[in-house]
């Protein structure tokens, strides 16, 4: 599926998505990925849901976003609620969307300037 219609307002843009296979301005990845404005983490280690850790959650929101986007795959998965704890604890909310809808939803709020970041389970 073919995401971007416009640049967004960051380094970062998602161009494509399909199972397996995401598509930024600046590569192609087979894994999971985290996009954020200027930052782009290509070898986040959450492969499936079940690989979230409260850890993982720690590092998206070490990075400053106001909002988080958590692409679950092919199918729309929720963590337990526990491991989204630190985000909710420091204002930050989380969105929880199969990966395609995150990656449009990323390049729509990024588009408009929105402090967005999309951690993308491949």
């Amino acid at each position: 599926m073919n995401i971007a219609l416009e640049r967004p307002n960051a380094d970062y843009f998602i161009k494509s998505y399909q199972p397996g296979k995401l598509s930024l301005n600046h590569g192609e990845y087979q894994h999971s990925i985290v996009v954020y404005q200027d930052q782009l983490i290509s070898d986040w280690q959450v492969n499936t849901i079940n690989d979230l850790t409260a850890d993982h959650i720690e590092q998206l929101v070490s990075m400053g976003p106001k909002i988080i986007l958590l692409g679950t795959g092919k199918t729309h998965e929720f963590p337990d609620a526990a491991i989204l704890a630190h985000a909710y604890q420091h204002g930050i909310g989380v969105e929880i969307m199969q990966t395609d809808a995150a990656c449009h939803t990323y390049n729509i709020l990024a588009s408009e300037g929105r402090d967005v970041l999309a951690a993308l389970m491949i």
